[in-house]
């Protein structure tokens, strides 16, 4: 599992003071910083319900010394299908009720292939499409970042939380002065404890010098599946259907099939139809010496994933598209030749396109770092051409 520190802030506007009646004292509009800490990691995997509580500790250090801590509890369920359901929570007072820290939830559905995004204060429900997970490893021991940063992992054996036995890991983060106007070095921790019954965590740790620690820990309270009323919208909500109209249902398999996410998450270019694939005229490799998927050609698999980041134009205006990325696979499962084949920006005004330009260099920039299981003809590792279709989303 990934184990980083995702830190997502978001500004709030303060509101301008009242002009003194006898001493007029105006000014524009100021920010402040909200920080938003990340839960504990769960997928959509299937036979392993679960009901949980997770409780995050927050503790930030305070100039001249002291402490702030704050502390939000949430729900967590998975059903045995893999569908969970998770809860968003701002960081409260210590006698806030759940209720009234709650701002979002989501249900995502691997069956269905959905994700159903439910804002509180609104009442309504976002349904867009779920993108296959790919394999996520996690970094390398040793430096990155252009030699400023180091990367050390040690392992803390095996114990016992909740019955459930659990393997943990320390890694420990160098930052060189200098990397992020930093002035000496950073040490950051990240304490992990992997539950491979449930394949979560069931506590991480991360402390940082920049933004204190966090403790984070599910509670089980129930390994049974749960109701499904548990998993359904609430009524009262409207719901919305934000998924693409161009792309079908059908667009991937049923989990009774035995593809696995990572070929659901490509497609064969356009050009490669099925009917061509089955036509006993079909040959592999074509007369320009290119192989397609089908006609004895197995397809890649990913194997490494990076997920795209948002271009900060994209995210102060909130704007929502989809990159698709037509790319060649080495032997050596590369990508290679990569070109955008939809843009983000296609169907959009002027100032539009250029956000959405944006996020087709974003998009390109994530799909160049995959690397990929390589195709096979006969036994043997073949390029292939793919597409890889990147969502981007924000609600």
């Amino acid at each position: 599992m990934r184990s980083i520190l995702l830190l997502c802030t978001f500004v709030l506007a303060a509101a301008m003071a009242s002009p003194a009646q006898d001493s007029p004292d105006y000014r524009a509009p100021d920010f402040a910083a909200r920080t938003f800490v990340p839960g504990i990691e769960v997928g959509p995997t299937p036979g392993l319900p679960f009901t949980a509580e997770e409780t995050i500790v927050w503790k930030r250090p305070v100039e001249g010394g002291g402490t702030i801590s704050s502390t939000l509890e949430s729900r967590i369920i998975r059903d045995r299908e893999g569908r969970v359901y998770r809860e968003r929570h701002h960081f409260g007072s210590a006698n806030a009720t759940a209720d009234a820290t709650l701002y979002q939830f989501y249900v995502m559905d691997p069956v269905a292939h959905t994700v159903t995004i439910c804002l509180k204060p609104q009442r309504v429900c976002h349904i867009v499409s779920l993108t296959p997970p790919a394999a996520r490893l996690p970094r390398p021991v040793g430096s990155f970042n252009g030699g400023n940063e180091y990367l050390d992992r040690q392992t803390l054996g095996t114990q016992f939380m909740q019955n459930l036995q659990v393997q943990g890991t320390l890694e420990t983060t160098t930052i060189q002065p200098g990397t992020f106007g930093n002035d000496q070095v950073l040490t950051l921790t990240h304490e992990l404890w992997y539950s491979p019954d449930l394949q979560i965590n069931l506590a991480a740790i991360r402390k940082d010098p920049r933004t204190g620690t966090e403790d984070v820990r599910v509670n089980i309270v129930s390994h049974t599946d749960p109701d499904p009323a548990a998993l359904a919208i609430p009524a009262g909500y409207r719901v919305e259907d934000n998924r693409p109209k161009s792309v079908p249902a059908t667009a991937f398999s049923s989990p009774s099939q035995t593809t696995s996410p990572a070929q659901q998450a490509m497609s064969p270019p356009p050009s490669a139809t099925s009917e061509q694939r089955s036509d006993s005229r079909c040959r592999n490799p074509e007369p320009n010496g290119d192989y397609r998927i089908g006609c004895g050609v197995t397809a890649p698999q990913v194997i490494y994933k990076v997920e795209p980041e948002f271009s900060d134009e994209a995210r102060k205006k909130k704007f929502s598209g989809t990159t698709r990325v037509q790319l060649i696979v080495s032997v050596d499962g590369k990508p290679t030749n990569l070109r955008v084949v939809k843009s983000a920006a296609a169907n959009r005004n002027e100032k539009e396109q250029k956000i959405g330009l944006s996020l087709d260099r974003k998009a390109i920039e994530a799909v160049s770092q995959y690397k990929f299981k390589p195709a096979t003809f006969q036994g043997k590792p073949v390029p292939v051409q793919v597409n890889v279709e990147v969502n981007f989303q924000i609600f």
